[in-house]
């Protein structure tokens, strides 16, 4: 009971010092809090700047939206960004690395500041195991539907916030949620989710809304299955649906229906010879 009680009073020493510091002492504390979401913010910052880099200074004679399109690629083929004939030939890992990059400074900008808020909550509720799972399934699973459906090479973190934001709109009257996740933040949230697929049909923004609903389901069914009124039944089954994603990440390493896929097939087997 002194060991419990110990931990407990730490544990608020903690938070304390967490809520009540300023300026640069925050920002350590936050760190300190919050490690993995930090981790994920500064591998997604490292990328942008990558990125940029080649845009300003290998491609810096091209317009400014090929050259830095040209520098993503570039970034895609050195740090395992976005690009199908990578992951035809087997770079699969690219599935997971492809959420840290990100088109433009307002891309990452607005994705960064929605894990700041959504992930902090997540990975002080989940615990940092639980939480840097979530991260790498929601990830995959979303980058896999993504692939598969119509929208292949999608980027950026937004998949993963939308699984976060699932995840906590499931458990929105937990006490320690309720005070985040608001009715008007929810609107906020569901509005915003139409918005971006009434400005992509009218094609005024390239907007992943298949990444983003696939990574909802997925934060939704994580809620579900092991914080919701969990059960070993719920549990067991909800673990073996993702080996439904063998499979389907199998058919992006090799889509045999895909005309692309197949000239490039065809390209490498003359190669060879």
């Amino acid at each position: 009971m002194e060991l419990e009680n110990e931990k407990l009073e730490n544990n608020e020493i903690e938070e304390v010092v967490y809520e009540e510091a300023k300026g640069f002492a925050y920002f350590i504390a936050w760190l300190k809090s919050f490690p993995i979401t930090a981790i994920l913010m500064l591998i997604a910052i490292i990328l942008f700047c990558f990125s940029n880099y080649y845009a300003l200074t290998l491609f810096k004679n091209y317009p400014e939206n090929t050259s830095y399109a040209l520098g993503l690629l570039k970034t895609g083929g050195v740090l395992g960004g976005p690009s199908q004939i990578f992951i035809w030939d087997g770079q699969l890992w690219r599935l997971l690395v492809n959420i840290f990059h990100h088109g433009n400074f307002l891309h990452i900008f607005f994705n960064l500041y929605a894990l700041y808020f959504f992930g902090a909550i997540s990975e002080k509720f989940m615990g940092k195991i639980h939480y840097l799972l979530f991260i790498i399934f929601c990830s995959i699973f979303q980058q896999t539907i993504c692939q598969i459906t119509i929208e292949p090479g999608a980027i950026g973190l937004s998949g993963v916030i939308f699984g976060l934001f699932g995840f906590l709109w499931i458990l929105k009257d937990k006490k320690e949620i309720k005070p985040f996740i608001t009715k008007d933040l929810s609107k906020a949230m569901f509005v915003q989710f139409f918005i971006f697929i009434i400005l992509t049909y009218f094609d005024l923004m390239n907007i992943a809304n298949v990444g983003h609903f696939s990574g909802f389901i997925y934060g939704v069914l994580f809620a579900l299955a092991l914080y919701k009124k969990p059960s070993m039944i719920k549990v067991i089954a909800f673990t073996l649906s993702h080996l439904l994603l063998i499979p389907a990440i199998f058919y992006i390493y090799q889509p045999v229906y895909d005309k692309d896929w197949q000239e490039w097939k065809k390209e490498q087997e003359l190669k060879k010879e």
